[in-house]
């Protein structure tokens, strides 16, 4: 019987921490997420600089693991590189030059 209660209880530790390390990683991983967007804020009279160091495509595309190492997106895309001139051209604080 002696046996019985203690191997009950090491399964019983056992899931407790599992638990703990999973609510650990789950919380990681949020926090991952929702700092890898960072808000920027533009001065007045800025002007936009395209860096293009990537290989531009037609449609960017993400590694899913690029949070876990640091990484950017694998590739530009026409797509958000449209996106990105349309923003700065409606920006006030952009100084468009013709």
């Amino acid at each position: 019987m002696r046996q019985f209660f203690k191997y009950v209880l090491a399964t019983i530790t056992g899931i407790f921490i599992l638990g703990l390390l999973s609510i650990i990683l789950l919380v990681g991983i949020v926090v991952s997420l929702a700092s890898s967007d960072k808000e920027v804020t533009v001065a007045s009279n800025s002007v936009l600089e395209l860096t293009l160091d990537k290989p531009l495509g037609e449609r960017s595309f993400d590694n899913p693991l690029s949070g876990f190492t640091g990484g950017q997106a694998s590739s530009i895309g026409l797509d958000e590189l449209k996106a990105t001139i349309r923003r700065a051209k409606e920006d006030e604080d952009i100084k468009v030059y013709s």
